[in-house]
């Protein structure tokens, strides 16, 4: 059974491997701020569902390590997370273009790098987390455990 460090790692390098193609369009510091969130949007959510179900027995996992959830998780990093960075992704560049257009160390032009290091630090964030949450339970379904399809009956 994978240990939180573990766990850690998966969800960090998938949410590496998830954040590389979102990289264009996001300037510099925003690239930053997107691998930044994403890895540590990786790290804590890929121990996320041992913290809502905490190992007390073998049979631990229910609702928050089931199938049904993954799936949902699958769905929105899919079809919903990539609109979502999108939208950072155009306020991060819009700040990318602030910044450009400012005097250089001026108040406006750190305002503008910090704007658009947030922005790409929220969508990897986002990213990272439903990667990193997505990894936790695809490691553990290679478990003899396994998971479950909607809820265990016996959560102890």
């Amino acid at each position: 059974m994978p240990n939180r460090e573990v766990h850690r790692l998966i969800g960090m390098v998938a949410s590496a491997i998830q954040m590389e193609p979102h990289l264009d369009g996001f300037g510099s510091i925003g690239q930053v701020g997107l691998a930044s969130g994403a890895l540590l949007g990786g790290y804590y959510a890929s121990t996320l569902p041992d913290v809502i179900e905490p190992a007390s027995s073998p049979r631990h996992r229910s609702s928050a390590h089931s199938i049904a959830l993954l799936a949902l998780l699958v769905h929105a990093c899919k079809d919903h997370i990539p609109s979502w960075i999108a939208v950072s992704r155009a306020a991060a560049w819009d700040a990318g273009v602030r910044r450009l257009s400012a005097s250089r160390c001026s108040p406006e032009w750190y305002s503008a790098g910090l704007d658009e290091f947030l922005n790409g630090f929220a969508a990897g964030a986002l990213l990272g987390a439903g990667t990193g949450y997505t990894s936790h339970l695809i490691a553990d379904s290679f478990t003899p455990a396994g998971l479950p399809l909607l809820a265990s009956d016996a959560v102890t």
